[in-house]
């Protein structure tokens, strides 16, 4: 949900703002920049580190209540 949400805001509303120019030999149109790549693999990787630190949290706290 937030990746869809970050990629509509990233197209609607970035690419419009900041409109950084393809290169010329470009197949594609319109803005390049920011990269949908890029918010992609920026919300993954956040996600994931989240994800860790809530498994890595939830396991001290268990082991500490189990003492």
């Amino acid at each position: 949900v937030v990746l869809l949400i970050t990629s509509f805001v990233n197209e609607g509303l970035f690419k419009r703002l900041f409109g950084q120019a393809r290169p010329p030999q470009s197949a594609c149109e319109g803005p390049g920049m920011p990269s949908g790549h890029c918010i992609t693999s920026g919300v993954l990787c956040k996600t994931f580190m989240q994800l860790y630190q809530l498994q890595f949290f939830h396991t001290k706290i268990l082991m500490r209540f189990s003492e």
